[in-house]
């Protein structure tokens, strides 16, 4: 099948932050499992071009390609289905609005929508008559089969983690089956997205992170789930509890790759559980020790700060870790304990932030505000 995954354009709001531009991690890996499966692919990602333009209603902005070159993307690609990606609650309008203009374009156009908010609210996408499939958590191996099944017409019924309906009645499958050795799983598809594009952007005003010290930056994910249970957080939704790790020897030939074929030279670690297992923690980052040409890596979304020490500290900067960010959530042990359930002590943090301290490397912390 032909096969567009697209990242549509946001909304900006007044007085937020400048828009920043990710790589959609989630549809190259897509991409590159449903390319092993012989489905012509395309990835189309809206923000690219960086425009910022004037909404319809007073203090929003839209940014990325404006709807009338969606229609035209769409319109000369001519897919069989569309996957479009849908982050964040705020912009699932953005991907209703892009359901719809494929449906204009051709009302035969398979559309189906994942990531975050579909996975939490299939049901708020799929009161949207325009979205024919929702694919709840992750899409490497679901997608696949969706497509297969839609492509010969045969039953959908046992295909664990989608969402249709029937009529006005909506049909949630068996929960989405978790991707346990993720080994597995194909290296994102980087030869399908404008990845010289997207490095100048990361370096004129529009990277991903607000902490930056390279020129060509990427993000990768090397774990998934979390067997922790902070009130606030989304992940086991998208990627269940059970906590699956690349093994170090996968991450280390990752980040060559990038390396040696894009001349990345910083590597953002957006695990939300990077240092759980010490010994992979420890393995990865002497793995990057003995590479002739050291990267500059983060780990951007926090570390816990009970699976840090000084040994694993020093070992992470001489690796070539720019700085530590702990997750700390907040400074109130009643509130970490009876509130957010962070399980978190601390006395470990103040342990952590002096250990930083005497090394000299930079610490930043995570909070939310309003507990």
């Amino acid at each position: 099948m032909r096969v567009l995954l697209l990242n549509p354009p946001i909304t900006v709001y007044e007085g937020g932050t400048n828009p920043r531009i990710f790589m959609p991690l989630g549809l190259l890996y897509i991409a590159a499992h449903l390319e092993k499966e012989g489905h012509e692919v395309r990835v189309f990602d809206a923000l690219l071009n960086a425009k910022l333009s004037n909404a319809e209603k007073k203090g929003r902005y839209h940014f990325g390609e404006s709807w009338d070159s969606i229609r035209g993307a769409i319109d000369r690609y001519r897919p069989e289905a569309i996957g479009i990606t849908s982050m964040f609650s705020s912009q699932s309008p953005n991907t209703k609005k892009t359901a719809q203009i494929a449906k204009n374009v051709d009302k035969n156009i398979i559309t189906i929508v994942g990531g975050a908010h579909p996975s939490a609210y299939p049901e708020d996408m799929l009161h949207d008559h325009n979205i024919d499939f929702v694919v709840m958590g992750e899409g490497e191996l679901t997608m696949p089969k969706l497509l297969s099944a839609v492509n010969t017409k045969e039953s959908i019924r046992n295909i664990h983690g989608i969402c249709y309906t029937t009529g006005e009645e909506v049909i949630k499958n068996a929960v989405p089956d978790r991707i346990d050795y993720l080994d597995e799983i194909s290296l994102p598809a980087y030869h399908l997205y404008d990845m010289e594009r997207y490095f100048y952007l990361q370096t004129h005003g529009f990277c991903a992170r607000p902490i930056s010290y390279g020129g060509r930056e990427v993000s990768i994910i090397t774990s998934r789930g979390c067997p922790y249970n902070c009130v606030f957080c989304s992940i086991h939704t998208v990627m269940g509890k059970k906590w699956r790790a690349h093994s170090s020897n996968y991450v280390l030939r990752h980040i060559e790759y990038l390396t040696e074929r894009y001349k990345v030279d910083t590597v953002h670690i957006e695990d939300d559980n990077f240092a759980l297992d010490r010994k992979r923690f420890i393995d990865i980052i002497d793995g990057l020790s003995q590479k002739r040409s050291l990267v500059k890596w983060d780990p951007t979304n926090g570390l816990r700060a009970d699976t840090l020490d000084e040994e694993t500290i020093l070992k992470a900067v001489r690796a070539g870790c720019q700085y530590i960010i702990i997750a700390v959530e907040s400074g109130v042990q009643r509130v970490l304990d009876e509130v957010i359930d962070k399980r978190l002590k601390l006395e470990k943090v103040r342990e952590i932030a002096h250990i930083c301290k005497k090394l000299d490397i930079e610490l930043y912390a995570y909070y939310v505000i309003g507990f």
